[in-house]
């Protein structure tokens, strides 16, 4: 922040400080976001392990002998919550991406306080989403997820 800061020559605006505090402002909005976006992902793992072991605890307190294969319902809600928090990854490299272009304008960032600038359509979010699913923060968790409940089901 403090480099966008130091970017603001003196002068060049009719009120460098409203300028200034403009482009600190801007930057905080965009990081709430991508906080906002990193919480949801957080909450999609937290809630996977959650549906998942209640319905493995649902499943083995059925009675004395429990049926391991009604376990693929697991599927669902790991592959639903996958899908989802990979989407949330991307929106939040989008908004990364914009936050990073409005930075490096430097003294002219000050003209685009306020707008959310970032690439948007359905190619593009759906593009983002698969790029996402092979992420180190996704695939290594749903995967041993996913790996768990074949496990479960056929051994």
């Amino acid at each position: 922040m403090k480099s966008v800061v130091n970017r603001v020559n003196v002068g060049e605006f009719p009120n460098e400080k409203h300028a200034a505090d403009n482009i600190i402002a801007h930057i905080e909005m965009l990081q709430g976001i991508i906080c906002r976006m990193s919480d949801n992902s957080a909450n999609c793992k937290t809630w996977t392990v959650t549906v998942i072991s209640a319905l493995i605890a649902i499943n083995v307190n059925n009675g004395l002998y429990p049926c391991y294969d009604k376990l693929w319902i697991c599927y669902i809600p790991a592959l639903l919550f996958f899908f989802l928090d990979c989407y949330y990854l991307g929106v939040e490299r989008r908004i990364r991406r914009a936050q990073t272009k409005f930075v490096r304008q430097g003294k002219n960032a000050h003209r685009e306080c306020f707008l959310l600038k970032y690439e948007h359509g359905l190619l593009r979010d759906i593009k983002e989403t698969f790029k996402a699913i092979f992420s180190f923060s996704t695939l290594p968790f749903y995967g041993v997820i996913l790996i768990m409940i074949y496990c479960l089901i056929n051994y």
